[in-house]
């Protein structure tokens, strides 16, 4: 018996798990840290990007962000931070 799943049950668990994920996200109730990475990596998985021109959520985000610079006598030779 082969345990190999078709590629119509992998597209339909693929959608199954997308629309939890926009539930998740969209029902109102608290989402947990581990639950947004879970979210960050389905995402990163399946190439999905957002554009920050297209996507005025992504720039409000991007403009409340602070900005970091570094000090040079802060960073080692290796390009880490100390």
């Amino acid at each position: 018996m082969s345990k190999k799943a078709t590629e119509k049950e992998m597209s339909a668990l693929h959608g199954l798990m997308a629309a939890y994920f926009k539930e998740k996200l969209t029902c109102g109730e608290p989402v947990t840290a581990a639950e947004i990475g879970q979210i960050r990596q389905f995402l990163k998985d399946n190439d999905i990007v957002a554009s920050i021109e297209q996507n005025p959520d992504m720039l409000s985000i991007a403009q409340v962000l602070p900005e970091f610079e570094a000090d040079d006598d802060e960073v080692g030779d290796e390009g880490s931070y100390h």
